[in-house]
């Protein structure tokens, strides 16, 4: 797969092909579960590098609180990947954020 021009505007515009974007994200998806799983299964060296959160603490818990939202990220992260590599993302997101912006309304 190479790139390819458009001759149709003066300014010849490169572009990605529709089937390397559409492999895309399965390739994007696939890092995203993978770090959602680092995030799940790190998260003692996480705390050990970076520290412990003071509202995390505070807010989720006792002393597992930063655990806690280490891994609550990561399983987060996960869910949205897998989501996004079925094409169900865009309607997740719509279906929870369209009222704001008056998506849907007819």
């Amino acid at each position: 797969m190479g790139v390819f021009r458009l001759q149709s505007v003066k300014n010849p515009i490169y572009y990605i092909p529709y089937s390397l974007i559409h492999s895309m994200k399965y390739f994007l998806g696939l890092l995203g579960v993978g770090l959602g799983i680092l995030l799940v299964v790190k998260t003692e060296w996480l705390i050990q590098n970076f520290g412990t959160s003071t509202w995390a603490e505070t807010h989720m818990g006792t002393s597992g609180g930063t655990r806690l939202m280490y891994k609550l990220i990561g399983i987060i992260i996960i869910f949205l990947s897998f989501m996004a590599m079925t094409g169900l993302l865009g309607g997740f997101i719509l279906a929870i954020f369209g009222g704001i912006f008056g998506a849907g309304l007819q």
